[in-house]
């Protein structure tokens, strides 16, 4: 029995158990468009897209993707590019990509194809891809890096945990979660994206709002004289995105992907930044950067840097300064 044979039968028996209204499913497919095509090189490639944001609620659905004519392109696959749904957050295909008629440059569009078996509605996204020849003149370390980004994120896609978190050290997931929705970011997807057009969207915004939410505190930063005040905007608070582990890298880089997110007013509804904004949250992510730097240099050789620990509410010590080292933050 083939693979995808077996598959189709486990996905019936799943809708035969399953209870749920019929809907006209969602399709989202790979990053690459008419204004941005994604490069990748001829051979091997995965082309893959999402149904239903990958919620679950698309396993069983049949799928097929679907290849623009290009006679500079040959694509080979396994004998079918058409099966059922059993990932719906992950739906692949592999096919080998020829470059023809000594071309080394070609565009390949592709559609994915999902349909609802129960009342055969089906909705069909498109990708744009550039395949470029290692042969073409267009600067070639340039594509690999572009390639390597593609690839990078993908992964990063597929490794996210169910709670919007990306795990490498276990107790302090805030750190690795900043720099993955930073690389993201760094590549224009955003949470303030169309979700029905960046697949990477959804990701984001699971990944800001673990930020955000999961570990998060505040507390009123108390005076530090003479070292200064480390509430700039004297609103009596201060966040620190993590309690876990170690703080003093991963409250940074969780504020600098909170930053990279270039979306000040968006609105927040939990964690202790409820009911503002993300800028008023970076803003008292920055205070609390400020109050958690070393400041005492009587034998402390981390003046002026911050410890893998940050430093405890209340713990910090400051010893004083000349006049002309006096810090305003405001």
């Amino acid at each position: 029995m083939g693979t995808k044979h077996a598959s189709r039968i486990l996905a019936l028996a799943f809708l035969a158990l399953s209870s749920r209204a019929f809907a006209t499913p969602e399709t989202n497919v790979m990053p690459g468009d008419a204004l941005f095509p994604r490069q990748y090189r001829p051979g091997p490639l995965v082309v893959w897209g999402n149904a239903n944001h990958g919620d679950g609620s698309a396993v069983g659905f049949d799928y097929c993707f679907t290849f623009d004519a290009n006679p500079d392109i040959s694509i080979a696959d396994d004998g079918n590019l058409c099966g059922v749904v059993a990932n719906d957050r992950f739906i692949p295909e592999n096919i080998t990509l020829t470059l023809l008629n000594s071309k080394t440059r070609a565009l390949l569009v592709g559609h994915l194809t999902v349909t609802d078996p129960g009342d055969l509605s089906s909705n069909t996204d498109t990708f744009i891809l550039d395949i470029v020849d290692p042969a073409d003149p267009i600067n070639g370390l340039q594509v690999e890096v572009n390639i390597a980004i593609n690839h990078g994120l993908r992964s990063l896609y597929l490794m996210q945990n169910p709670d919007g978190s990306w795990t490498y050290y276990e107790f302090a997931p805030v750190g690795t979660t900043g720099f993955a929705v930073w690389a993201f970011e760094n590549h224009n997807h955003f949470d303030k994206n169309d979700h029905n057009g960046d697949i990477y969207a959804d990701t984001v915004t699971k990944g800001l709002e673990y930020l955000l939410c999961a570990d998060a505190i505040s507390f009123a930063p108390p005076a530090q004289s003479p070292c200064g005040n480390p509430d700039s905007d004297l609103n009596g608070i201060c966040i620190q995105l993590s309690v876990n582990g170690v703080t003093g890298y991963s409250c940074g880089i969780a504020n600098a992907a909170l930053v990279a997110a270039q979306d000040p007013a968006r609105p927040i509804g939990c964690g202790p930044g409820a009911g503002t904004s993300l800028k008023q949250v970076i803003q008292d992510c920055c205070d609390w950067s400020f109050y958690a730097q070393a400041d005492d240099f009587f034998g402390n050789p981390y003046r002026g840097g911050w410890r893998y620990g940050g430093t405890p509410p209340g713990v910090r010590l400051c010893s004083k300064r000349d006049d002309h080292e006096q810090v305003d933050p405001r």
